[in-house]
């Protein structure tokens, strides 16, 4: 906000580009009729105050999850959107060789490292009982 206690058409918050888009879209405004909820203070729980933001508010900007009692209250959430066609599934034409597949997870010195920690960890658990 600046010193006017609006906010400055020069900053680009994503919040900010998405409303400008919206409003755009839209036909409105909101860059001068907005209302910045902050703490009601005391014992509120989140619920009191989106009741209150929506009694306040035509729109809450707020990551807020959706539950029964919040659809009961009258609250509608965005709606996610997928777009399912960009995904392409293709035959593997790679030829596959099924001697030794086991290997297949991680290189050499990883199996190396891998064997070692077995060998020492057991060393390590067989030392400490005998003592």
């Amino acid at each position: 906000l600046n010193v006017a206690g609006t906010i400055d058409d020069l900053e680009h918050r994503p919040e900010f580009d998405i409303l400008d888009e919206l409003a755009k879209r839209g036909n409105f405004t909101w860059r001068n009729s907005y209302k910045i909820l902050g703490s009601l203070g005391g014992n509120f729980s989140l619920n009191m105050w989106l009741d209150y933001g929506v009694e306040q508010c035509d729109v809450i900007g707020r990551y807020l999850f959706q539950d029964p009692k919040r659809s009961e209250m009258g609250i509608a959430f965005t709606e996610g959107w997928y777009d399912g066609t960009s995904i392409t599934v293709q035959k593997n034409t790679e030829e596959v060789e099924f001697a030794f597949q086991v290997d297949a997870p991680f290189n050499y010195d990883v199996w190396i490292v891998l064997a070692l920690t077995v060998v020492v960890s057991g060393f390590i658990y067989h030392l400490v009982d005998f003592l």
